[in-house]
């Protein structure tokens, strides 16, 4: 592993969670990010701390009054913030997570001149869909399209496969279940395989790393395998 002469500067935010967490521990593996701005509610947990981090412990909802002192612009900006239904336990409170507290992030990074927004979505999300999670994640993808950034890229996986605190009984289901259903995901079902939440992590440093041609890219399941495989390459 090399690390870059000039350190990157990256924030993310979700670093708790199932992809964020595995996100957090491979930009700090890679050796390219000279620092990396984890925003929380709550402190990381000690063994999540490194010499690497700035943990900002902040309110979501008043992310304007953020501010990071810096000989190096913020390059790399990680929203790895989500939630479901049944945890936010309202339609109001899922909205609150999953769209205003991505916005609010995706307007300060804007703000600070943060050359690439990097979100993790959903393969279903669609602005006019009758889902109320695809429609929401839906009307983010759109609502992001519209801030001009140099570069955002949307990773939009399907099912996540990983070990959560507290399991989901879908995802475990397909734990089991991938390995007899691995034919059934192809031609237009292809984007639908479930995926590792590791890989979509792998994806999210390498998309950083390896921006794309064009300002915005969506990167569905054969995309997401891809550049994984490039991201373990690094992480050795």
């Amino acid at each position: 592993m090399t690390e870059t002469s000039t350190p990157r500067i990256a924030v993310i935010a979700g670093a708790t969670g199932l992809i964020g967490s595995q996100l957090l521990r491979m930009l700090i593996q890679s050796g390219r990010w000279g620092k990396i701005i984890v925003l929380t509610r709550r402190p990381l947990p000690a063994q999540a701390q490194h010499p690497l981090t700035d943990n900002r412990v902040i309110d979501f909802s008043q992310l304007d009054q953020l501010h990071i002192e810096s000989d190096i612009p913020v390059q790399d900006c990680f929203c790895c913030l989500g939630t479901t239904l049944k945890q936010a336990g309202s339609k109001a409170a899922f909205y609150e997570v999953d769209y205003t507290y991505c916005m609010a992030l995706a307007q300060w990074a804007r703000q600070q001149s943060v050359a690439h927004f990097l979100l993790v979505s959903a393969v279903s999300a669609k602005a006019d869909s009758m889902i109320w999670y695809n429609a929401v994640k839906g009307r983010l993808e759109a609502d992001l399209q519209k801030m001009c950034w140099p570069q955002l890229t949307v990773v939009k996986p399907s099912l996540l496969l990983g070990v959560r605190p507290e399991p989901r009984f879908l995802e475990h289901l397909a734990i089991r279940l991938a390995p007899l259903l691995s034919p059934v995901f192809c031609g237009p079902l292809r984007r639908s395989h479930p995926v590792a939440a590791e890989a979509v992590a792998s994806a999210l440093l390498m998309a950083a790393l390896q921006p794309g041609s064009e300002p915005v890219r969506s990167l569905y399941y054969e995309e997401i395998v891809k550049l994984a495989k490039a991201g373990a390459q690094i992480l050795v």
